[in-house]
């Protein structure tokens, strides 16, 4: 039997979903009432799919919007059900999607950022890439001294919009006081990549302490 898919739309932010949906245009006020449908709305989260649905909720079939909240990081799924009086399925869709920060919560938190530690930028030299000695030896010895770009982890905010395959590229850390750079803070680490900020070329890895101390 063919259901027609409802319009289904999920605008997900790091802390709440709201899924809206349309039902098909041959669905007029009319035949909705007559079949006495209602909209079933079913949130899952995707870390789990084997368990219980996060939210269920048995709507008029009027309702075109749902909210619900969320953890950032999570992948979801919103699925609507157009459901007649016994039961009867007679329209379904699915969204799927991340819950990550949405442009007006980068916002908001740019601009809680610079009303902390106001707009004044401190200024930086280098930028750093620290890795133990097999990470180099491999770049030297099988890909031809080049750094291959890769796809960014989940390391920081879980709600990060940029996280898990969302961008590519070789990221390096910097930092202002330099006096302190590296010493103390990760003992595991033997050699680090210091390019300047302002040239080309990059300096070749610096050997350090094998073993640092706080």
């Amino acid at each position: 039997m063919f259901t027609p898919q409802p319009l289904i739309k999920a605008y997900f932010q790091s802390i709440k979903c709201r899924a809206r949906s349309k039902l098909p245009a041959f669905f007029d006020r009319e035949a909705m009432r007559s079949l006495g449908l209602q909209l079933r709305i079913e949130v899952r989260d995707l870390t789990n799919s084997n368990g219980p649905p996060k939210s269920e909720a048995l709507l008029p079939f009027t309702a075109q919007l749902h909210i619900f909240r969320t953890a950032a990081g999570a992948a979801y799924s919103v699925q609507v059900s157009a459901v007649g009086r016994n039961g009867r399925v007679f329209a379904s869709g699915e969204a799927r999607c991340r819950a990550v920060f949405s442009i007006d919560e980068l916002k908001l938190l740019m601009g809680m950022a610079e009303r902390h530690l106001g707009q004044t930028m401190d200024s930086f030299t280098f930028l750093y890439r620290c890795k133990p000695d097999y990470y180099w030896a491999q770049i030297r010895n099988e890909l031809n001294g080049v750094m291959q770009c890769y796809d960014k982890d989940a390391n920081g905010h879980d709600g990060s919009p940029i996280n898990n395959g969302r961008l590519k590229g070789l990221f390096f850390s910097a930092k202002t006081k330099v006096a302190c750079l590296l010493i103390g803070e990760q003992p595991m680490i033997s050699k680090s990549l210091q390019p300047p900020i302002h040239s080309r070329q990059a300096s070749y890895p610096t050997h350090l302490p094998s073993a640092m101390s706080e």
